[in-house]
């Protein structure tokens, strides 16, 4: 299982990668690097959408990305 799960992470690693890159060469910045960068907001709401609790420390260090 965990062997499985490590191999699921890089492909989708090296999927995203693959995607970063195209999307530079056809879109302007200005758009994809927005997108980009938000993951860190789409990882968040995935956790608390899934159960996990988040303290008032977590979401003001998370207003702050």
């Amino acid at each position: 299982m965990d062997v499985t799960m490590g191999l699921l992470a890089a492909l989708l690693t090296v999927s995203g990668a693959l995607a970063l890159s195209k999307a530079f060469a056809l879109g302007k910045a200005a758009i994809v690097a927005p997108l980009v960068t938000s993951y860190g907001v789409v990882t968040t709401l995935l956790s608390w959408a899934s159960g996990e609790h988040i303290n008032l420390t977590q979401l003001a260090a998370s207003r702050c990305v």
